[in-house]
């Protein structure tokens, strides 16, 4: 086979990013060809491990866009969602397939989060989003343009996904989120984003505690939907309780700045650092250094990788019961569910999985598809 794939940035550290190189990887080690192309391309240092993708500028306009496909003539474009992205699919959509993947909500702001009440939005986006973008503050930005062209683009991003062969989401409540928003059923399937591992028996749960100091980690972006200040909230009840706790953030991002300055107002500096932007390479290293990892998110996180990641280095994982997150225990044990934003639940959490309780079993069967044997179906190879 022949993969084009088309993402906004490569190779980056979020979750859509690691995807697509352990994708490519797969895809590399398996026999076949794959060209990731990239409006935006970051230095190469930045990688998980030795595996060099071919990835290249994905170029300005309509010409660099037909030459570069023409150069490669892959047998499927698989395209990532992106709005970066969004001209290049719809005008390679008319002469090559396209499968669509979709890693995040069509949500004009991105999120399905209301900023007012950090309220979960369950509704379609359309017109209403004009008056929830400054009411319930689900738009980060005032200008009414930016409200208006955002609106255009997830319109444009959902008529070019449906005109793929195959729409691919990373869990049900993936799936769920882009039926609102008038992609059909019947057109998405459910794919692993772990490529297998996660079906693979996972190590038992470990924790280093052979320090006094319990200590918790949080691997991401530094945005408000991400919840990360539920964590330093917990952590500062954990200290007012008496606990020797320490949170280690790894990630940047816009909110960092507002974080740093919570840690500051709740007086708990001593017990939270920030440890920046790290290599993927380098990840592994901080998991193995943890007792338990957190992923508060507040938004419907899809499917977020970190938590395998964390779990497959013998790490329990506490999650909040937001979008995706809560069916990894389908996949493994070692993961608790927390109701989403009860920092109160989440600091206990912390202390019964951290010093040795029982997290969640496994619960159920994974039914997501693999990705690679869909991609040789619609390529006429599987």
């Amino acid at each position: 086979m022949r993969i084009l794939q088309l993402i906004d940035k490569f190779p980056g550290l979020g979750g859509t990013e690691r995807f697509v190189h352990d994708l490519s990887a797969r895809l590399d080690r398996e026999g076949h060809q794959v060209l990731i192309a990239a409006p935006l391309i970051e230095e190469a240092g930045l990688r998980w491990d030795d595996y060099i993708a071919d990835a290249r500028p994905l170029g300005d306009g309509e010409a660099s866009w037909i030459g570069l496909a023409a150069e490669f003539q892959p047998d499927i474009v698989l395209w990532h969602g992106g709005n970066r992205t969004l001209q290049a699919a719809e005008r390679l959509s008319a002469d090559y397939p396209l499968a669509t993947m979709f890693h995040a909500p069509l949500c004009p702001a991105g999120t399905r989060l209301f900023r007012d009440t950090d309220e979960i939005c369950c509704k379609p986006f359309g017109a209403g989003c004009m008056v929830n973008w400054y009411a319930r503050r689900c738009g980060s930005n005032v200008e009414p343009w930016i409200m208006l062209r955002k609106m255009g683009l997830s319109r444009r991003i959902a008529r070019t996904a449906r005109r793929s062969k195959v729409i691919y989401a990373v869990s049900d409540a993936m799936r769920a989120m882009l039926v609102y928003d008038g992609i059909p059923a019947s057109a998405i399937r459910i794919v692993d984003n772990t490529l297998g591992s996660a079906l693979l028996p996972m190590p038992p749960v470990h924790r280093v505690r052979e320090r006094k100091t319990l200590q918790v980690l949080y691997v991401g972006r530094l945005v408000h939907y991400k919840g990360v200040q539920d964590l330093v909230k917990a952590v500062r009840e954990l200290d007012v309780r008496g606990f020797d706790v320490h949170a280690t953030i790894v990630g940047d991002g816009w909110y960092e700045r507002e974080l740093k300055q919570l840690t500051e107002k709740l007086a708990v500096n001593h017990r939270v650092r920030f440890a920046g932007r790290v290599a993927g390479s380098e990840v592994d290293g901080w998991y193995d250094r943890a007792d338990v990892v957190v992923v508060p998110s507040i938004w419907p996180e899809p499917a977020g990788l970190v938590v395998p990641e964390a779990r497959r280095r013998g790490k329990p994982v506490i999650v909040y019961d937001s979008g995706g997150l809560g069916e990894w225990r389908r996949y493994m044990d070692g993961i608790a569910v927390v109701p989403r934003g009860d920092v109160s639940r989440l600091a206990d959490a912390i202390v019964r999985t951290g010093e040795g309780g029982a997290a969640d079993a496994k619960a159920g069967i994974a039914n997501r598809a693999d990705i690679v044997d869909e991609l040789k179906w619609l390529c006429g190879s599987g």
